[in-house]
């Protein structure tokens, strides 16, 4: 196993009392190898799969390796038929 082979997210929130910043939600992903983490904050769910997709070409490019596995909770905010496709074209 190496880093991004397996990379952990959730979404965490509403967050109450809702913060200045006005987001409400925070994204975690956990790398399964390293134990590395990163902290996405979100307004709302739905933004959640625009910021995986930031975090996986910042991660890529950062790392020198492809994002494989994705694993969550399945909740509707990764369960698009969009999102979905967006993974299988990147092979995650």
């Amino acid at each position: 196993m190496d880093v991004l082979d397996l990379v952990h997210g959730d979404i965490c929130g509403p967050i109450t009392p809702t913060p200045p910043s006005g987001n409400r939600y925070f994204l975690l992903l956990v790398d399964d190898m390293s134990w590395y983490m990163w902290l996405c904050l979100l307004a709302s769910k739905d933004q959640a799969p625009v910021a995986i997709r930031r975090f996986k070409a910042v991660a890529e490019v950062e790392s020198g390796r492809k994002l494989k596995v994705l694993r969550t909770d399945r909740g509707g905010e990764v369960t698009s038929m969009e999102f979905r496709a967006y993974c299988a074209e990147e092979g995650v």
